[in-house]
Parts: C-alpha cells; structure tokens; sequence
C-alpha cells in the first residue's frame, strides 16, 4: 500500500527495487506511466490495479507474473507498453498463461514496442492480444509458435500491424 490512492503522477523505481508489493499504485489514477526496470524479480497483486490514467507501461520481458492477481486492471488510457530484455533477453510465455494478468489483455488499441536487446519472443506470449500494432526491434532472432496470434505466421502471411525487425530469421 505504499502509494495507495495517492496523487503521484510519476515514479522512477531505483535499481535497489527487486519486489512491488501489494497493491504498492493501486489507485493511482493521475500516475500517467508505470515503468519497470529490468532490476525488479517480482510484482505482487493489485500492485498497478486501477491506475487509470496510465498511458503507458514498461516491463521486463522476463518478469514472471503468471501467479499474480490483476497487477495492470483497469489501466484503461494504456497507448503503449514497452517490453524491455530483463535479465534474459527474452520475451517468456509466463506473460500469457494468465490472461487477466497480462498487460496484452487490458486496453484496446495500444502499440506493443519490443525494445532493443530483446532477442527472442516465446510461444504464445501475446495470443489473443488487443494491440492494434505490434513494433518488434532488430535484436529479436526468434519468435515462437503462435506468438501474436491463434494462428501460426510465416514472413509471407504477417499482418502489417506486426512490424518485423531486420535480423527476424526465425517465425
């Protein structure tokens, strides 16, 4: 309950952070972006729920939040998540399996940025995602089975709201 309910319009979380407890920003509705850094282990529940004016979020790619109740509920104004390499370098199925959890299933029409130093986007990571674009960078080798979607994809069948990088040598 750190900043529960509170008016704070922007945090920088120190590299020291390895843990965001429970409900740590529920309700803060004026914090405008959530940024993760690539330092933190864990996200606990509620720790993001309601923070309505969210416009964007950014996450390790890596963070494991599958067993963690509606961390980004309700973060209705999200424009942009920005998915950065953690500590592997990949982008983990942990992020779909639960799809009341993940930050793909939580706003309509926001841009998915796969950063730089990312290399490989596992299975199913973003299935059933309600981004209406989807920017991949140039580290990114791999992407797994049914990455973006129900349906596999080959370079030939990409939807052009997918944007490839131009190393991609694996689909």
């Amino acid at each position: 309950y750190a900043f529960y309910l509170s008016g704070v319009t922007s945090v920088t979380l120190p590299a020291s952070v390895k843990t965001i407890g429970v409900n740590a920003f529920e309700y803060c509705t004026s914090l405008k972006a959530v940024v993760i850094p690539d330092t933190v282990d864990s996200i606990s529940n509620y720790c993001f729920q309601h923070c309505e004016g969210a416009e964007s979020l950014t996450i390790p790619g890596d963070l494991d939040f599958n067993a963690v109740n509606i961390p980004f509920y309700d973060m209705k104004k999200l424009k942009d998540i920005y998915i950065t390499p953690g500590k592997t370098g990949a982008v983990s199925v942990s992020q779909v399996q639960s799809p009341t959890s993940s930050p793909a299933n939580i706003s309509d029409g926001y841009t998915i940025h796969i950063m730089e130093g990312v290399t490989e986007i596992h299975d199913k990571v973003f299935a059933n995602t309600k981004a209406s674009r989807i920017e991949i960078a140039d580290s990114v080798t791999v992407i797994g089975a049914d990455a973006f979607a129900k349906k596999a994809y080959d370079k030939s069948t990409i939807p052009d709201y997918i944007v490839l990088g131009d190393n991609t040598r694996s689909i």
